[in-house]
């Protein structure tokens, strides 16, 4: 299609390589940094806090290094942090290695914050990883080493738990409409669940590494090409956000076979390149027998 078609987006760089005082996250962790929903103030989860700076809302750069607010529960440390309207307030979501899940107000960090225990069976290693908000309900979404899923209603304070992977699962996250969760783990699987049956209505393996990452968008907010298998084209919500799965699966899988077609001309130039340099190599060292057989015929 035509590139005019498309909305084109401003990117701006407003700041690069700028040193924080005093926060010292571990390498190796992700998804320890979020901003609020209004844009002013920007969180970093490092060991046990998480540090709160102010932002400008337009321009997005840091009004100090200095951050105005430190937030800590306990001696635990934070493995993801993560930002997000649950119904009409403005909240901040972390979750440790000891299993507690924080819900944090944006808007009024003096309040006290909402806390949960993921520690569903004390023999297993309940470390929680992954969070989640719902934008139009009030749910949150919790993936934990013991390889579970944990959904709380922070107005009921109703909780489900929900099974099926078989190793950490480190990310997760809930559709626009609040009725499903997808989830990503580390045994490679990438679920798609739904909060009413608690039940797996979608599983596949997209990669053959760990899941690290799951994102769920509106259709709305997805420009729509045509394509020749019209894979988008559904009767009801559920089948359209199921074969909208469907279709980011297999896009993924034309990209593996394109990346391996590639990487197999790639072999095939790197050999013929091999074999025009070995040519040359005879045909110098031929050239070099006849001109020495000419030097010793000159010289009898």
């Amino acid at each position: 299609m035509a590139s005019s078609t498309y909305s084109k987006i401003l990117v701006t760089k407003v700041f690069e390589r700028i040193f924080l005082q005093d926060v010292h996250p571990p390498l190796w962790k992700m998804n320890c940094i979020a901003v609020s929903p209004n844009g002013r103030l920007l969180f970093i989860a490092a060991r046990s806090r998480i540090y709160v700076y102010q932002l400008n809302p337009v321009l997005g750069f840091l009004l100090s290094l200095t951050p105005f607010k430190i937030l800590e529960q306990t001696d635990s440390e934070v493995n993801q942090i993560r930002t997000g309207y649950c119904g009409p307030d403005a909240v901040l979501i972390s979750v440790d290695m000891e299993a507690l899940v924080t819900v944090y107000f944006c808007d009024d960090l003096l309040r006290n914050p909402v806390t949960f225990s993921n520690n569903i069976n004390p023999a297993e290693d309940n470390s929680t990883w992954s969070c989640a908000v719902s934008e139009t309900s009030p749910l949150i979404a919790v993936g934990s080493n013991s390889h579970i899923l944990t959904t709380w209603n922070l107005r009921t304070g109703s909780k489900v738990v929900l099974s099926g992977h078989q190793h950490n699962v480190p990310a997760v996250d809930i559709t626009p409409c609040g009725r499903f969760i997808a989830s990503a783990s580390i045994d490679k699987s990438l679920r798609v669940w739904d909060t009413e049956t608690g039940e797996t209505i979608r599983r596949c393996l997209p990669s053959l590494n760990w899941g690290w990452g799951v994102r769920c968008v509106s259709l709305s907010s997805v420009k729509r090409v045509p394509n020749e298998e019209s894979i988008l084209q559904c009767v009801s919500p559920q089948e359209h956000r199921v074969s909208a799965f469907d279709y980011v699966y297999r896009m993924m899988q034309r990209h593996r076979e394109a990346q391996d077609e590639e990487d197999e001309g790639d072999q095939m130039q790197d050999d013929e390149e091999e074999a025009e340099l070995e040519l040359e190599q005879e045909e110098d060292e031929e050239e070099e027998e006849q001109e020495e057989a000419e030097e010793e015929e000159e010289e009898e």
